[in-house]
């Protein structure tokens, strides 16, 4: 290792070690909506508020904007997310009493299509507008359906002949989760899948009851499993199929709900056999607390993180600790942190020994140089410490290191 790789070195890993740590968030409260589907890297959500007739309206909210709301459709409308292109996957009422599956794209409403007379709805939204949800080809049997080259596709379902899709990636991968059906005696069951090539693919989480929520362009799955009865449920991330158990908040339940492409993963847990619930973020490897985040809380605590973003921004539900079903939901920002101390001292360390250790070629060509700059203006050479002084003015005198 060169001298300078070795100087470089702990700087980098005060730098690595900085950036490790979760980031403190800012709470914005969102009081108009009822509901809030989804975010996109913009910091556009999308979701409901109520009219004057108690009737939800589909809405986009832009952040800064001179009107936040948008609004999407007519009463009775959802919409469920939202990408980077401002395109909204939801449902839209058709007709009388018929519910489907529905884009709302600048201004227009798309119909996705699907058997007339059932309902079906719209969940997910990929960057190329394909999207993954649910369609009632049965009311009782619903199958998940992936939307894409202008045609909606039935994925099909395990056994038990029913299944629905929560999440997609840019690749066109879905995830869900289908009713297995229970054999000699066995109770049926649902089983988290992934689908792709055409195929809807069991993911290997042994015989537990599993949801698969949300997956990225790297192919990690999130969602939640519950391995016994008595074991409670856990939230989970599949990777290259292995299973990471997320760990939990000091309860027995944690669901983790969305991903994004850095990995950080958002969810709820319970904190204790008094089953209060809280947000939470996982990142690094380790799952946190949302609310020890928190710049100021303000008597306000996290319960539900559901959405992140790739700018690091969570959907949330928050709900005051000082009156009792008082709630509503709210966006986390992270807060930008300033450079440690560790890295500004260790930058001046570092200039100073570059300064020191350069070629000596270069030193002493730079030497004879000032030198006999010295030795003409003066007759002699007058020698002067350096001035490592930031104050302005303070080495008018001297030779600056500083400028």
């Amino acid at each position: 290792m060169s001298i300078y790789k070795s100087l470089f070195a702990p700087l980098l890993l005060a730098a690595s070690a900085a950036n490790a740590q979760p980031p403190a968030y800012e709470m914005t409260l969102l009081p108009h909506f009822d509901y809030v589907g989804g975010i996109n890297d913009l910091g556009q959500m999308t979701g409901s508020v109520l009219d004057a007739n108690n009737d939800r309206l589909p809405v986009v909210w832009t952040p800064d904007a001179t009107k936040h709301f948008r609004f999407l459709g007519m009463p009775g409308d959802s919409a469920s997310a939202i990408n980077n292109a401002g395109q909204v996957a939801g449902e839209h009422q058709f007709a009388p009493g018929q519910w489907r599956a529905a884009i709302f794209d600048n201004g227009r409403i798309q119909d996705l299509g699907g058997p007339d007379g059932f309902s079906s709805i719209g969940r997910a939204i990929n960057a190329g507008g394909q999207v993954a949800g649910a369609l009632g080809n049965d009311p009782l049997k619903p199958h998940a359906f992936l939307y894409a080259n202008g045609q909606m596709a039935d994925l099909g379902a395990f056994s038990g002949d029913r299944s629905d899709a929560f999440g997609i990636n840019d690749t066109g991968q879905v995830v869900g989760t289908s009713l297995v059906l229970g054999v000699g005696g066995a109770p049926n069951t649902w089983r988290a899948f992934e689908y792709s090539d055409g195929t809807m693919n069991q993911l290997d989480l042994g015989n537990a009851f599993s949801i698969a929520r949300d997956i990225n362009n790297a192919g990690q799955v999130v969602g939640e499993l519950a391995p016994s009865d008595e074991d409670g449920v856990h939230a989970f991330l599949y990777q290259d199929g292995r299973l990471h158990d997320l760990g939990n908040l000091g309860g027995n339940t944690t669901s983790a709900l969305s991903i994004n492409e850095r990995g950080d993963i958002v969810g709820y847990g319970t904190t204790g056999p008094g089953d209060t619930v809280h947000g939470f973020i996982y990142v690094d490897g380790k799952i946190v607390d949302v609310n020890t985040l928190l710049v100021a809380p303000d008597h306000w605590q996290i319960t539900r993180a559901s959405a992140i973003n790739e700018e690091g921004q969570i959907v949330s539900l928050a709900c005051r600790t000082d009156s009792q079903y008082d709630c509503m939901h709210a966006l986390l920002s992270p807060v930008p942190e300033p450079a440690p101390p560790v890295l500004w001292s260790g930058g001046l360390l570092l200039f100073a020994a570059w300064w020191v250790l350069r070629r000596p070629g270069e030193r002493s060509a730079g030497a004879r140089r000032e030198q006999l700059g010295r030795i003409g203006r003066h007759g002699r050479m007058r020698v002067h410490p350096p001035c490592f002084s930031l104050a302005r003015g303070a080495c008018a005198s001297q030779p600056r290191i500083f400028s």
